[in-house]
């Protein structure tokens, strides 16, 4: 599938499943931040693909909210605004137009296993900033509801993340009977 073509249906996704944002999403937005005691607080932050209402950030007190997707744009047109201030960056996870170390907070929920990018997409989320938090599923088949994902090997981006410095935890919510989620972080001082 073309560049375009995903963007479209990942916009199309986006525009049939609002509600999926408000009903499953924040609820899992709340719990990861609790899970990792992420403090937000008067710091430059950054989340990668956030969805249309704004993600983990919008419940957050950041000095500055910073909204990394490539289809950001194309949801705002639609008339999906977080509420709140936010930067938008039209740009891919895989390849972050920041500097190292420029960004305080990054978080990503459930986002870079729809890239087939996403060892890169590791990499340069810990390069970019001082603080990473991110969750994203593993799987090793992909089901015919699934055709946004891509295969990720647990092992694999355990291996990446650690290399790292990270700390990598395996998560499994109620909802993960068919996969594996992995979460990275990246604390200070490590």
């Amino acid at each position: 599938m073309n560049s375009e073509a995903w963007k479209q249906r990942n916009i199309a996704w986006w525009r049939n499943n609002y509600s999926h944002e408000q009903d499953v999403q924040i609820p899992a937005y709340i719990h990861f931040v609790y899970r990792w005691k992420i403090d937000f607080k008067d710091k430059i932050a950054m989340e990668v693909a956030p969805g249309p209402l704004g993600g983990i950030l919008q419940f957050q007190n950041a000095k500055r909210n910073i909204f990394l997707d490539v289809i950001m744009t194309d949801l705002w047109n639609l008339g999906y605004h977080p509420p709140m201030e936010a930067e938008l960056v039209d740009a891919s996870f895989h390849e972050i137009p920041f500097g190292d170390k420029e960004i305080d907070v990054l978080v990503g929920y459930n986002s870079l296993d729809h890239s087939p990018f996403w060892r890169e997409a590791i990499r340069e989320c810990v390069r970019v900033s001082k603080e990473v938090y991110l969750n994203f599923d593993c799987r090793d088949k992909i089901n015919e509801w699934d055709k946004d994902h891509y295969l990720v090997d647990f092992d694999e981006a355990k291996k990446i993340a650690e290399s790292l410095g990270c700390e990598v935890a395996e998560y499994s919510g109620k909802d993960n009977k068919f996969r594996r989620a992995i979460e990275i972080g990246l604390r200070p001082g490590r």
